[in-house]
């Protein structure tokens, strides 16, 4: 099954509770649980917690990886991202034309 679903949507658009509602997880890269294994989220003057972007570049190269990984076994994958970077998406074409992987996209 050869296929590469990728979530587009702004923060907190209910693509994450997408995921945990039809129990897809096991088959979800997200970049926000990448960068909490980089970095410990980040407590504002507010109160707020936020996810540190400090380390994107490092977070997207190992998003990558994990991906081509995936697509070497021909593994379905989900990417839970806001996607709003169309330079991210010429990234998924290339590995999805070097692997045979359908592209499909799921707006929220």
């Amino acid at each position: 099954m050869r296929t590469l679903l990728l979530l587009r949507g702004a923060q907190a658009s209910g693509k994450s509770t997408w995921v945990a509602e039809n129990n897809l997880e096991p088959y979800t890269l997200n970049a926000d649980n990448i960068r909490l294994n980089i970095a410990n989220p980040v407590l504002l003057e507010n109160g707020s917690i936020e996810i540190s972007q400090k380390y994107n570049k490092l977070t997207w190269e190992l998003l990558y990886q994990y991906l081509e990984m995936r697509m070497q076994n021909g593994d379905f994958t989900i990417i839970d991202a806001t996607h709003s970077d169309i330079k991210l998406m010429n990234k998924y074409r290339d590995l999805a034309n070097i692997y045979k992987y359908t592209i499909y996209y799921l707006e929220f």
